[in-house]
């Protein structure tokens, strides 16, 4: 009866951390399967407050869009090549094809306010890496931008980087 009693506790404490796990996941992003118009399969990872940063910045030039008036470099690719081969193994990232990471950008600091993913859906990543992956970004990355015209509001423009490739450099 005791071990009974053990295999159950141990199946409960097993099930609940499979679906805290899950939970997890889902209060960071909503996670979504589609399909590219070239027929290959993909898994978004849209961070759920991507929507908090939607005002674009207004510069005192109306000639040009937003977009057009911002130039974004990135400032360390060996730095984020790092945040990759700390978090994922050799063996894990010669096995992923290439992905994105989709950055909400704070304009006019470079800060990286928001990341989402796409992503390969042959690629398979532990849901709490790409939790661990976004966080390194957010805390680690910037853009450096240099405006063409003078701001006069604050705002967030979207910038993409390949994820992924860190192996494939060496």
């Amino acid at each position: 009866m005791k071990k009974y009693h053990l295999m159950l506790l141990m199946f409960v404490q097993i099930f609940s951390g499979h679906i805290s796990g899950q939970n997890c996941i889902k209060s960071i992003f909503d996670v979504e399967v589609r399909e590219s118009e070239y027929g290959s399969r993909y898994v978004d990872y849209t961070n759920k407050n991507w929507d908090n940063y939607q005002s674009s910045p207004i510069f005192t030039s109306n000639e040009r869009s937003a977009r057009d008036l911002v130039n974004f470099h990135f400032i360390s690719t060996t730095k984020k090549d790092s945040i990759e081969q700390v978090l994922f193994t050799k063996e894990e990232l010669d096995s992923l094809n290439r992905g994105i990471a989709i950055c909400k950008i704070h304009i006019p600091s470079g800060k990286i306010v928001s990341v989402s993913f796409s992503i390969p859906i042959q690629n398979k990543v532990e849901n709490g890496k790409m939790i661990r992956y976004k966080n390194a970004i957010e805390k680690n990355l910037f853009f450096n931008v240099t405006l063409y015209s003078d701001l006069k509001k604050e705002g967030y423009l979207i910038q993409s980087f390949p994820i992924f490739i860190s192996r494939r450099k060496q």
